[in-house]
């Protein structure tokens, strides 16, 4: 999918890039920490005077996440994953694909189950694909939650296809035809988050429209019909 003339320019522009990505970061802290006030405050006056502050934050955090996709092709920073993940369960209109080695209960939590189901009830086609063999190992969280979730919601709904494979180490987040995110990040598993210990994953953003097509038929295939 990323040849190799793609891949060096990918790299090349990783350095440039950098100051959005930090930027997009910065900004999801502080919006973060401003809903966390609203949610805090008690007066009426304040409550408004943040969320014109979160409105300007949110409008300039698109503003620099518009920059970084301009780019067809460019490197995830291990943090940019998980905002990415959550941004596709909101903003899908069409189709959604998530695909990754192993489920765990932490990362796929109650709140995250349930935007996956809002992300269901609004009609999106949502693929879930996982599984990489037996998990054996003892104490682990195996995802056992998450997956009776997710088994249970679609027999109710013809649109979630929730697939057990067995057999993939594949990484891949796709919404639409918007972008594909290929690499070594574990969605389902792993949080990510730039306040836990560090662990380099990167992937590759792709948001060429012909390459993402290709990536859905080629993972599409792989579910029951």
């Amino acid at each position: 999918m990323v040849d190799g003339k793609e891949s060096k320019q990918a790299v090349t522009l990783r350095p440039k890039l950098q100051p959005f990505v930090n930027r997009v970061g910065l900004l999801e802290s502080k919006i973060e920490e401003k809903e966390i006030s609203i949610d805090e405050s008690g007066s009426r006056v304040e409550i408004e005077s943040l969320k014109v502050e979160v409105a300007k934050l949110q409008a300039d955090k698109l503003k620099a996440e518009n920059e970084l996709n301009s780019v067809e092709i460019r490197l995830l920073e291990v943090h940019e994953h998980r905002p990415l993940f959550l941004r596709s369960l909101r903003e899908a209109r069409r189709r959604l694909l998530i695909i990754s080695p192993w489920i765990r209960d932490y990362v796929l939590n109650p709140g995250r189950l349930d935007s996956i189901k809002k992300t269901v009830e609004r009609g999106v086609d949502v693929f879930i694909g996982y599984g990489i063999g037996e998990d054996n190992k003892p104490g682990r969280d195996k995802g056992l939650n998450a997956i009776k979730y997710l088994e249970h919601l679609a027999t109710k709904h013809t649109n979630l296809h929730f697939h057990e494979f067995g057999d993939t180490h594949v990484k891949i987040l796709l919404m639409d035809d918007t972008y594909a995110v290929m690499g070594s990040f574990n969605w389902l598993s792993f949080e990510g988050s730039s306040n836990r210990d560090f662990r380099e994953e990167l992937s590759w953003r792709i948001n060429k429209k012909e390459e993402i097509e290709e990536l859905f038929q080629r993972f599409f295939r792989k579910f029951p019909e």
